[in-house]
């Protein structure tokens, strides 16, 4: 499935000339997401991949991809983080920016990224039963797949498939969990 991340209209003078498309695929228990960035990347700040990734708390005051996901009618989500230096995390909420813990069954997620002249690419798998042990074929997911962006003024833009308030961006909203996988 192929979405379009659009800039919060609060950051669209702030923001490079880029455009966001994510695609999605699910097979089986497997999560696949492909963010795919190009337009003036000189002016933003994609950092090096690190050579030894880990965990890290705070991604999205840099530039991030992010994924948040839940179950149809369930109280508590999940948000995935991951840089472009290939650090990431999970985290679980209760609820509505409520309880926020690091999701440490999740113990490890397959990354790839890829710097070109124009274009970005930053590549997530990891196997959806660590967080959903109990998941069928059947049931399905719901997401919402966002972006922070820092320029090189650092300068920070969001993006996301849904904004569901225009006074400012809020990826933890649940009406923004639009994308059924």
């Amino acid at each position: 499935m192929e979405v379009k991340l659009q800039s919060h209209p609060a950051c669209s003078n702030c923001s490079p000339i880029i455009s966001i498309v994510a695609f999605l695929r699910r097979l089986n228990f497997n999560i696949s997401i492909e963010y795919l960035v190009s337009g003036e990347l000189d002016k933003c700040s994609i950092p090096a991949v690190n050579s030894y990734p880990s965990r890290v708390d705070e991604l999205w005051c840099h530039t991030c991809f992010e994924a948040f996901m839940c179950f149809e009618n369930a109280e508590g989500y999940y948000e995935l983080n991951i840089s472009p230096t290939e650090d990431w995390n999970f985290y679980s909420f209760a609820g509505y920016h409520k309880d926020r813990s690091t999701e440490y069954r999740v113990d490890a997620i397959h990354q790839e990224s890829q710097l070109y002249q124009n274009s970005f690419r930053k590549v997530v798998e990891f196997d959806i039963r660590k967080i959903f042990p109990d998941i069928t074929d059947e049931q399905s997911l719901f997401l919402n797949v966002t972006a922070v962006i820092e320029d090189r003024n650092q300068n920070l833009s969001y993006w996301a498939h849904t904004h569901c308030n225009a006074s400012r961006p809020d990826f933890h909203l649940r009406e923004g969990f639009s994308i059924r996988l």
